[in-house]
């Protein structure tokens, strides 16, 4: 999700690196190594909820809405809203 998988184009790199910027500043309390371990939607969630004790249904929510239109994927284009 927030890792990289080497020999993405710089478009990728750049809009990743964007991405984990505005999700530690979203929950402060996830790490770097957090960040780049976490490959799923679902793996976000639960980080979220076990790191800030809300209910899973309030992660989903939390999460959902912060992910709401960034592109996560290894391809090139870049039409994502603003982190």
């Amino acid at each position: 999700m927030f890792g990289f998988s080497g020999g993405e184009p710089q478009v990728v790199v750049e809009r990743k690196t964007g991405y984990r910027a505005g999700a530690k500043a979203r929950w402060p309390f996830l790490t770097m190594i957090d960040l780049g371990s976490i490959k799923t939607a679902g793996q976000l969630q639960n980080m979220i909820k076990i790191r800030s004790g809300i209910s899973d249904e309030q992660a989903k929510t939390d999460t959902a809405f912060w992910m709401r239109g960034k592109d996560f994927t290894s391809e090139g284009s870049n039409n994502d809203e603003s982190r």
